[in-house]
């Protein structure tokens, strides 16, 4: 089951029409930097920018990317996560949504500072033009939810396998958020995508934590 907005939908709607610029893109397992495989990079018939600046360490978004086909480098400026949003009292749609602005917040400022030349791809420009940042950048964030509570990461294996042992009889979703913008014309676009998963009431909690 699926609700919101889909992320794949925020970036062929999103920037499809010609003002401005966000997107996805697609990266290595450990490399900063990634070319495509076999498919070919949707950001291209867009008329966007690449390779795209990938604001998340996650591997998963980065396989995502990957075999979309899209061109992208890693670029991680970390924020401090849980003093953003009530994890208590907050939709986790808006909560995803609101972390996923507050990190591209921090790197859109952080590339416009200067303080990423040295990573960005492509960086010569002509002093005129030294401000004018033409990339696409994307950040996201993603949390579980069970029986109407927030899970954070589990910090040790017992843990892990307490909330896991609630999935039987409690189905857990994942709520996930993605935000793209054109640092050059400032354009943003966001959206956040909602997956239930349904395990048997009998799974052992023990087959699902490694």
């Amino acid at each position: 089951r699926r609700r919101g907005r889909r992320p794949a939908a925020v970036f062929a709607v999103g920037f499809s029409s010609s003002s401005s610029s966000s997107s996805n893109m697609a990266k290595d397992d450990d490399d900063d930097a990634t070319k495509p495989t076999t498919t070919t990079n949707p950001m291209i018939p867009l008329g966007l920018p690449t390779p795209l600046l990938l604001g998340s360490a996650s591997f998963t978004r980065k396989l995502i990317l990957k075999e979309m086909g899209v061109d992208f480098v890693k670029l991680v400026r970390p924020i401090d996560e849980k003093a953003i949003g009530d994890r208590d009292s907050e939709e986790p749609s808006a909560l995803v949504s609101r972390l996923g602005h507050a990190k591209m917040d921090h790197l859109v400022q952080e590339i416009q500072s200067g303080r990423c030349d040295d990573e960005l791809p492509n960086k010569e420009r002509s002093s005129d033009e030294k401000n004018n940042y033409d990339y696409v950048v994307l950040t996201a964030d993603q949390v579980v939810t069970c029986d109407g509570q927030i899970l954070e990461k589990p910090e040790s294996l017992s843990e892990a396998r307490d909330f896991v042992s609630r999935y039987g009889t409690h189905a857990p979703s994942t709520v996930g958020s993605v935000v793209l913008h054109h640092v050059a014309t400032g354009r943003r676009v966001s959206g956040t995508d909602t997956a239930t998963i349904r395990f048997r009431s009998d799974t052992p909690a023990a087959t699902l934590v490694d």
